[in-house]
């Protein structure tokens, strides 16, 4: 009925006709500007992610720098060492390590615990008093240089050297206790 009355009516299969030719649909278009549009969303989503784990990464090394400094500071020397006052622990003889050399002049940090004033200095001037002492443990325990890493490793074979005289032994034994206090600057007990 309908193509009947388009072979006979002029107007109307005009009309049909710029209907057909007029509508397009630009389907391909529009699936390219849908593509391009996830594509840069995508590289967005993932330019925001790759900075949230960067700064993340940063902040948290941050943090931990801090951290450790404000712990350094604790451990550093912040007040006199009087045996017997209130806070203080221990019972070291700060006039034995005095008489010994000025560099070795101890206080407390906020522990009480006992500490060199001025540790770095105190380290640098005992190497050079007791070199020969730190190379007999150094020799007999295979142990690196002498650093604050290795400090502990010192204190602890100080004391059980069984090689030299009585007199390097005692010397030995003195890098023990020297140490023990020595790494309270450095090292949380």
């Amino acid at each position: 009925m309908m193509v009947e009355h388009l072979e006979q009516c002029a107007e109307c299969r005009e009309k049909y006709e710029n209907m057909k030719s007029t509508v397009v649909i630009p389907v391909e278009d529009d699936i390219k500007l849908l593509e391009h549009f996830k594509n840069a969303w995508k590289k967005k989503k993932i330019f925001l992610v790759c900075s949230t784990v960067f700064l993340t990464i940063v902040i948290i090394f941050c943090a931990i720098a801090i951290f450790k400094q404000v712990q350094k500071q604790s451990l550093q020397y912040s007040q006199e060492y009087v045996v017997g006052q209130p806070g203080i622990k221990g019972h070291v003889d700060v006039q034995k390590y005095i008489d010994i050399h000025q560099d070795f002049d101890i206080g407390a940090n906020k522990y009480g615990l006992p500490v060199f004033k001025n540790p770095e200095r105190a380290l640098s001037t005992f190497k050079e008093l007791y070199s020969d002492a730190i190379t007999l443990i150094q020799t007999e325990f295979y142990l690196d240089e002498l650093t604050t890493e290795s400090c502990q490793w010192y204190k602890i074979y100080g004391a059980q050297v069984q090689t030299g005289t009585q007199e390097e032994r005692e010397r030995a034994n003195f890098v023990s206790r020297f140490l023990d206090i020595y790494e309270n600057s450095f090292y949380e007990q």
